[in-house]
């Protein structure tokens, strides 16, 4: 491989320059395995993901250039598992864009997948995983390559989209939660931190049916729980509320389970004393990130994303810097239900979180993952900030509790 970063892919590297931009996902696999019966998974997996080989190299102050590189990197550690993805997530990467972990356990073992933002979304790092697992219970399954297509070439290929009302939404000030002075120079207080839960399968599956009567989803009660609770917290009560939205639906020509970077962000501010009833409120919240994120308006910003190649990387790294999302902000991200079988031979996936390190996380981001019908949490968060995420975590359960009962 051997091109052009794309506009999304240059603004994630060029973010990264300066702030660490860099996700995980973490598979908790049932069944015995060697590290290197694993390994020799993990090449083979690679041959069917071309990104999964790549790094980046500077050329020139207007572009920059994926090309292949070494193998990834694979590591056997001893756990906790959380421990270990906090600490992934904060070395930088020397080469390869992605690297391996495997934490054995008693019945079975963790496996850890870190990659840069621009390698893949969280999708595709589940796809990752999943072919990882299938590998082991069928070695000789054909190795066939899965074409990448980059995101920008797709939109490319798309009709225009057709003309639409202006997105608009009221605007609000800016309630930045301030750091306490004793942690400001702190450097530790700035690490990395996960807190993780789960909400019970029979509490996920009554939440999904409570959701389909109420005419609302999951991400938009989950939402509205997760700012419901952080609101008790700090008193600030309107706030953003960021959503990766997944991209791949709109892709007609993306092959299944490709991985790469087929996602986009997008905020919207909520007020949660505007409305006192809890499913009246995520009513609200799914009518407004459905109008924000028709496919139409989701065509037209990847559009307009491609100007930013017109922009010197010193110049998009100094916007980064001072766009990067105030402490009064949320971000949500729901993967939804895992699109492939758990099971695969003597493996079992039990269950996956993910954990996204952006450097300028305050009020975190809490990424969702359904697997075989149970919800899993991981809040992303600061390490001066874990007392409060631990309480966030569980005030968000609390509240979606509350709701059902």
């Amino acid at each position: 491989m051997h091109r052009r970063l794309t506009p999304l892919e240059r603004v994630m590297w060029t973010l990264g320059l300066s702030s660490p931009v860099t996700v995980a996902a973490v598979a908790h696999i049932r069944g015995r395995c060697s590290p290197d019966r694993l390994r020799e998974a993990i090449g083979a997996v690679r041959q069917r993901h071309a990104m999964l080989n790549v790094r980046v190299s500077a050329a020139g102050p207007m572009k920059a250039l994926l090309v292949d590189g070494p193998p990834p990197e694979f590591r056997v550690v001893p756990g906790p598992w959380t421990a270990v993805v906090e600490r992934e997530v904060e070395e930088p990467f020397d080469g390869p864009l992605t690297r391996f972990v495997m934490i054995e356990t008693e019945t079975g073992f963790d496996l850890v997948m870190v990659s840069h933002h621009l390698v893949s979304d969280g999708l595709g790092m589940a796809f990752v995983l999943r072919d990882v697992v299938a590998h082991l219970a069928d070695p000789f399954l054909p190795r066939t390559v899965v074409e990448a297509p980059t995101l920008d070439a797709l939109v490319r290929a798309m009709p225009r989209p057709k003309r639409l009302r202006p997105f608009r939404q009221a605007g609000s000030a800016w309630p930045v939660r301030p750091r306490p002075a004793d942690q400001s120079a702190d450097r530790s207080a700035d690490r990395f931190a996960l807190v993780t839960a789960a909400f019970g399968a029979p509490e996920s599956a009554l939440l999904q049916e409570r959701c389909r009567t109420e005419q609302t989803t999951v991400h938009a009660a989950l939402g509205m729980a997760s700012l419901l609770a952080v609101a008790e917290l700090d008193g600030i009560t309107t706030r953003q509320l960021y959503s990766p939205v997944n991209l791949r639906p709109l892709l007609p020509a993306l092959p299944s389970g490709a991985l790469g970077q087929y996602a986009a962000e997008f905020f919207t501010w909520v007020d949660v004393t505007a409305e006192q009833d809890f499913w009246t409120a995520a009513r609200r919240l799914r009518e407004t990130l459905r109008d924000q994120t028709r496919p139409e308006r989701l065509i037209r910003a990847m559009r307009l994303l491609r100007l930013s190649g017109l922009v010197p990387n010193t110049v998009m790294r100094r916007l980064l810097r001072v766009s990067c999302k105030p402490g009064s902000s949320l971000t949500l991200s729901n993967l939804g239900r895992l699109p492939f079988p758990t099971g695969h031979g003597e493996f079992q996936i039990e269950s996956v979180h993910a954990a996204v390190n952006m450097g300028t996380l305050t009020n975190g981001l809490l990424a969702a993952v359904t697997v075989d019908g149970q919800i899993f949490l991981s809040l992303s968060t600061r390490a001066a900030d874990r007392p409060r995420a631990e309480q966030l975590v569980k005030g968000t359960i609390g509240r979606l509790q509350d709701a059902l009962h």
